[in-house]
C-alpha cells in the first residue's frame, strides 16, 4: 500500500506514475468506458482512481509524469463539474445506486486540480484547463470548463472554486460565455461581490492586473449579456461605480456604442425599476447611453435618427441632416479639417499597416466623439462668444469655456473634443477641433450654386448606423 509519508514514498509514487498509463487511458474515457465489462465497474472505481492520482501527484516527479498523460488533466477538470453538466453520468449513477461514488469523485477531483495549480509554476496546466471543453469527446460542445466551475458555485460556492475561477480570469482565460455566466451568477447572488470583482479584472479595471487592458469588445459582450442589470442589482457600490465610470469612457467606441444602441430600451427599463442602485451609478449609465447613441447634426446641432444623417465622404467623421448644413460647416472650416486632419489620419494609419477594420473602428470613434461633443455644445445655454473644450476623459464629461484664441473667428466658437483612445495602433488621446456657428448668427448661405456643386461629391456616400 502506498503511504503518504515514508523514506521511499516519492520513489513509490514515481514508480506508480510510470506504471499506470493503461489504467489512466481506461478511466478517463467517460463515454465509451472500454475494457469494462459492466459500466458499474467504472463508477465503482472512480473515487479510488482519482484518490490514487492525487496521492501520486504529491511528489514533483510523480506529478510531472501524470501531467504528461494525454487527457488526464482535462478529465479531472471535467469531473469537478459533473454534477451540474453531466446529467448522463449523474442519472446513471443514481440508477446504479452509486451516486455517492460520483459525488466523492467530484470532490476528490477538486483536490487534484487545487494541488496542480498550487504547486505548478508553469502556465501549461492553466492553459490546458482553460482550453478544456465542458463535455469530453463532444464535438458540438464549445463551452469552456470555466463555465462549469461558475455553475458549480450555485450549488457550492467553495473557496476552491472561487480561487480557480479567479486564477483563470486573472490570467485572461475568458471568452463571451464566461462573461455571460459570471454576470448570470452575479444576478442570482446579488449579495456577493465575487462576480463584480471578476468583471473588474475582465474589463481591465483591476489595478493589480496591468496586463489586461480595457477592451471595446469585452464591454460590448458584457452589455449584451446583462452588465447593466448586474450593476443595477448589486449593492457593491464602489465596484459598480468603477465599472460605470469606465463605461462612460468606452461608450463612444464602435462595439460598445452599438451594444448600447441595441440595448437602449431594455437598459432604460432596468434603470427605471432599479431599487438598490445608487443615483450616481444610474446617472453614469445614462450618460454612457447619451454619449454612445447620440445622433446630432454636426452643424445645426439638432437631434435625428442615425439613419437620417449623411456622412461627409471625405472624412467619414462629420455627419449632417441636409446639404445646407454641410455647406455651412464647410464654410466654417471643415474644408481644412476634412482634407488635412481627419481623412489624412486614416491614410496615415493605412501606411502604418493598420487593418481596414481597425481604421473603421477609429473613424466610428471619431464620429461618435464629434456627435456627442456637438450634443453637449447644443445643451449649453450661452457660450458668450467663447471657445468650448469638452473632455470625455472625465466622468461625466467636463465642459470648459475659454477665451477665443482667434478673434477673427467671430462667426462661431472653436470647439475642442478630447477623448481617451483604447486602441494600441493610435495615440492614447483623440483631439478633434470643430467650429460651430454661434446660435444667433447661424445663417444658411444664400448663393448655393457653386458651393453645392463643389460639395455634392461629398454627399455621394451614405452610411447608416443601426
Amino acid at each position: 500500500m502506498m503511504t503518504e509519508h515514508g523514506p521511499n514514498s516519492d520513489d513509490v509514487r514515481l514508480t506508480f506514475a510510470k506504471s499506470i498509463e493503461g489504467l489512466v487511458t481506461c478511466m478517463i474515457d467517460d463515454k465509451k468506458r472500454k475494457l469494462f465489462q459492466r459500466k458499474e465497474c467504472w463508477y465503482q472505481g472512480l473515487s479510488s482512481f482519482i484518490c490514487l492520482v492525487h496521492n501520486i501527484m504529491l511528489s514533483d516527479e510523480g506529478r510531472s509524469v501524470m501531467l504528461s498523460y494525454d487527457g488526464l488533466l482535462s478529465f479531472i477538470a471535467q469531473a469537478c463539474c459533473w454534477r451540474v453538466n453531466r446529467d448522463d453520468i449523474v442519472n446513471d449513477a443514481m440508477w446504479l445506486k452509486l451516486d455517492a461514488s460520483v459525488s466523492a469523485a467530484c470532490y476528490d477531483a477538486q483536490g487534484v486540480l487545487d494541488l496542480v495549480l498550487d504547486e505548478s509554476e508553469m502556465m501549461s496546466p492553466l492553459n490546458l484547463i482553460a482550453s478544456t471543453p465542458l463535455v469530453n469527446n463532444d464535438p458540438k460542445c464549445n463551452v469552456s470548463i470555466i463555465v462549469g466551475f461558475i455553475r458549480m458555485m450555485k450549488q457550492n460556492g467553495t473557496a476552491f472554486l472561487k480561487c480557480i475561477i479567479d486564477n483563470l480570469v486573472v490570467n485572461d482565460k475568458v471568452d463571451g460565455q464566461v462573461i455571460a455566466e459570471l454576470i448570470q451568477h452575479g444576478m442570482n447572488d446579488s449579495s456577493s461581490n465575487f462576480s463584480l470583482r471578476m468583471m473588474l479584472v475582465i474589463l481591465g479595471l483591476d489595478d493589480d492586473n496591468d496586463d489586461i487592458q480595457m477592451s471595446d469588445s469585452r464591454f460590448a459582450v458584457s452589455i449584451q449579456n446583462g452588465l447593466i442589470d448586474l450593476l443595477a442589482a448589486n449593492e457593491a457600490a464602489e465596484q459598480s461605480t468603477l465599472i460605470a465610470e469606465a463605461l462612460c469612457e468606452m461608450s463612444m467606441h464602435k462595439k460598445t456604442s452599438n451594444a448600447l444602441r441595441e440595448k437602449r430600451s431594455e437598459i432604460s427599463s432596468v434603470l427605471d425599476t432599479a431599487q438598490s442602485c445608487s443615483t450616481e451609478i444610474v446617472s453614469l449609465i445614462e450618460d454612457s447611453i447619451e454619449l454612445g447613441t447620440s445622433s446630432t447634426c454636426c452643424n445645426c446641432l439638432k437631434q435625428f435618427d442615425r439613419g437620417s444623417l449623411y456622412f461627409c465622404s471625405g472624412c467619414n467623421v462629420e455627419c449632417y441632416c441636409s446639404l445646407s448644413c454641410q455647406s455651412e460647416s464647410w464654410e466654417l472650416g471643415h474644408d481644412k479639417a476634412c482634407s488635412k486632419d481627419m481623412a489624412n489620419h486614416s491614410d496615415y494609419l493605412r501606411c502604418q499597416g493598420v487593418s481596414e477594420s481597425d481604421i473603421k473602428r477609429f473613424e466610428v470613434l471619431q464620429n461618435n466623439v464629434m456627435m456627442a461633443g456637438c450634443r453637449i455644445v447644443q445643451q449649453l445655454e450661452n457660450t458668450d462668444g467663447k471657445d468650448v473644450v469638452v473632455d470625455f476623459g472625465q466622468c461625466p464629461a467636463s465642459t470648459t469655456l475659454v477665451a477665443k484664441d482667434d478673434i477673427k473667428s467671430s462667426r462661431g466658437s472653436k470647439c475642442t473634443f478630447i477623448s481617451p483612445v483604447m486602441y494600441s495602433f493610435a495615440k492614447d488621446e483623440l483631439v478633434i477641433d470643430k467650429v460651430i456657428a454661434v446660435k444667433d448668427e447661424v445663417q444658411v448661405p444664400q448663393d448655393k450654386g457653386s458651393s453645392c456643386n463643389k460639395l455634392s461629391s461629398f454627399f455621394s456616400r451614405y452610411y447608416g448606423f443601426g
